[in-house]
């Protein structure tokens, strides 16, 4: 009779079971944080986009050296000419349009009432406030985009207040989900 002594390869059941455990519990550990992480995600790249349009229209606003203005509602915004008689995107010719950003079904965005209008110098009459949000394991995260009315767009991992912040403020990502 032979015998096997060499070392046996592989695991034992009770040693995957206890194996599997320790994954499951890292699992329900970790999806909170991840799903929090995707939400702040979502806010993070809806503001950037809205911050590119905004950036592009004051830049065409000093090119062009006439007024262009931003149109945003709760489906996304457009960039075009203020001499565009169009009060919304789904109104807006070809022609006339200078960028269009569709928002994600999970983000929902509060829009100013006017449009922000960029003018010949790249600043803006009053100063607009874009409310994002969205939602992450029972908690709503919100951001907010302020456009000074020297033409600057500023963050905030809040919701928006009533009045612009101070323009010597630095804003600081501390995260939108609290």
């Amino acid at each position: 009779m032979r015998r096997f002594q060499g070392c046996t390869q592989g695991f034992t059941l009770i040693e995957l079971m206890i194996g599997i455990a320790i994954l499951g519990i890292l699992l329900v550990i970790a999806v909170p944080s991840f799903s929090r992480l995707l939400a702040e995600q979502r806010l993070r790249t809806a503001s950037s986009e809205l911050r590119n349009t905004l950036a592009l229209a004051r830049a065409e606003a000093v090119k062009r050296n006439a007024s262009v203005k931003v149109l945003a509602s709760s489906s996304g915004w457009c960039a075009v000419p203020a001499s565009s008689s169009a009060s919304n995107c789904s109104s807006v010719t070809a022609s006339e349009l200078l960028s269009e950003q569709l928002l994600v079904s999970s983000v929902s965005l509060s829009a100013p009432s006017s449009a922000t209008a960029f003018n010949s110098w790249g600043r803006s009459a009053t100063c607009s406030a874009y409310e994002f949000s969205t939602s992450a394991q029972g908690a709503t995260c919100t951001m907010c985009l302020y456009v000074e009315t020297n033409g600057r767009v500023k963050g905030a991992s809040s919701a928006c207040e009533g009045t612009c912040p101070d323009s010597s403020e630095e804003s600081v990502w501390s995260g939108a989900c609290g």
